[in-house]
């Protein structure tokens, strides 16, 4: 099976389970997995199964984790963001997780994912450049 770009030309194999990270990009920091019901924390990039993610119809969920059923979730707005079992874990929205995407991800329950003090919350977006561009605390970049 191959996933085609929207460009169409270029293709890439698709296997059983497409793991990524999730890094910040105003802290170059990846999203890690802590335990369920626990703070996602944003540490320093390294190839661990506690920092790569996969997508399970629109939620996020930690690849490390036995069947894949530990996930991003929220805990209401400007709250931290937790791990959660996936039937507990909200749907997020993004607009992409092609690789090198740069993406806004949250829910609509509790609003962006953001790094706020260096902590991983949710909550309203911040704009900068008068409100014409979201801050690099709240855009997350997508890589294979």
């Amino acid at each position: 099976m191959y996933l085609t770009t929207p460009e169409g030309s270029n293709t890439q194999r698709l296997t059983k389970h497409l793991k990524f990270q999730i890094v910040n990009k105003g802290t170059g920091k990846c999203l890690e997995w802590n335990g369920v019901n626990k703070k996602i924390t944003q540490e320093k990039c390294k190839a661990k199964p506690d920092q790569w993610w996969e997508n399970m119809t629109a939620k996020l969920c930690n690849y490390g984790s036995s069947r894949s059923d530990w996930c991003l979730g929220d805990d209401g707005k400007e709250e931290p963001v937790y791990g959660r079992h996936l039937a507990d874990a909200p749907q997020l929205f993004f607009s992409s997780l092609q690789n090198h995407a740069q993406t806004t991800l949250g829910t609509l329950h509790c609003g962006y994912f953001k790094v706020v003090s260096g902590k991983v919350m949710c909550g309203k977006r911040i704009l900068i450049n008068h409100g014409h561009s979201y801050s690099p605390a709240m855009m997350w970049v997508i890589k294979y």
